[in-house]
């Protein structure tokens, strides 16, 4: 059943982003900084049968056993990993060609920049040239393989894929090891989204068709050079990503509020609710349930993603979410 209306996407105004100037006073020399960002790869997919050597990596890095995209699709789950904030401002910042701030301090403190991509920067499902990597001089539109295009293994089963990208990551990490770069750099491995084979039995599949965990729950794995490892259970989301490295990295003395709707993986923190997109709708994503925004009306499901007959809507986290939508706009 659907519930009675809450309300729609907030109107944009006028991008009021960050929410005040950034104070960041880096040490000297600082990380090497890598995203490593696979297409659709689930949480449930980090296992040694099928990802061997992430697995392995996930042995000396921190693993977030419950960490979610703000999205179910691409567009979304990348917006979130970057700008940390809903994916509802996506319109605001590709209008503007506005980069988050984690890529203003990127510049500013001289990073190279390195993309490679499978997609295109341009192409229509993220459009980073416009939002995340945008006013990057000389930005590589797109990485040219020597290898087969992927026609060939359009048909291959999800895991078989999992594993030849698992492969290539740990081509990358051998060879930041070989280079002796390993202890001298950030590594974050993780997903924009995960997938979804009816696994519920209730007709969903592939991405961007529900908002259950097979969909949104991510694998996610931080190596920080001095930190120890640990395998982490409470609730994360791309959110704290942004914060994690302007506080420990840049060193920022900005409340992430001012930029982010998470705080910093290295917190307690854990997220109460998250807003989570679609294309075209968004979900506030509680602990028990979730609950699907619908021009027509609101949609509570369980986290077996099962409707609720007589959903209690949780208003407080309903005000929260609306506002955290809208507080980026003048």
């Amino acid at each position: 059943m659907r519930a009675s209306n809450a309300s729609s996407t907030p109107s944009e105004g006028e991008l009021h982003y960050p929410r005040a100037p950034l104070r960041c006073e880096p040490l000297e020399p600082l990380l090497n900084v890598l995203f490593i960002v696979i297409d659709a790869m689930r949480a449930d997919s980090l296992a040694p049968d099928t990802a061997p050597h992430m697995a392995a990596f996930a042995q000396d890095a921190r693993r977030f056993d419950a960490h979610y995209s703000g999205g179910n699709s691409s567009r979304a789950g990348i917006f979130s990993i970057f700008h940390g904030i809903p994916a509802t401002y996506w319109d605001a910042f590709a209008d503007d060609h506005r980069p988050p701030v984690l890529m203003d301090l990127f510049r500013q403190y001289g990073y190279e920049l390195g993309l490679f991509s499978s997609w295109p920067m341009h192409s229509w499902v993220v459009n980073l040239d416009r939002t995340a990597f945008a006013r990057v001089p000389n930005l590589r539109q797109e990485t040219k393989s020597p290898y087969p295009g992927p026609s060939a293994r359009i048909h291959a089963r999800y895991l078989d894929n999992v594993r030849y990208v698992d492969a290539l990551v740990g081509r990358v990490l051998d060879d930041l090891k070989r280079r002796q770069l390993l202890d001298h750099t950030v590594v974050i491995i993780t997903s924009d989204h995960g997938t979804e084979f009816n696994e519920n039995g209730l007709g969903f599949t592939g991405h961007g068709t529900s908002f259950s965990d097979y969909q949104v729950r991510t694998p996610f794995l931080l190596r920080w050079p001095g930190k120890p490892p640990e395998r982490i259970t409470r609730r994360t989301s791309h959110n704290d990503l942004a914060p994690t490295l302007l506080t420990e990295l840049f060193d920022c003395a900005n409340p992430p509020a001012d930029y982010a709707s998470g705080h910093s993986l290295f917190s307690h923190a854990e997220w109460d609710w998250l807003i989570t997109l679609s294309h075209n709708d968004f979900a506030l994503l509680e602990p028990e349930q979730v609950t699907i925004v619908y021009p027509s009306g609101n949609e509570v499901r369980d986290r077996r993603y099962r409707l609720i007959q007589r959903p209690t809507l949780s208003r407080e986290h309903m005000r929260a979410a609306m506002q955290e939508m809208s507080r980026f706009f003048n």
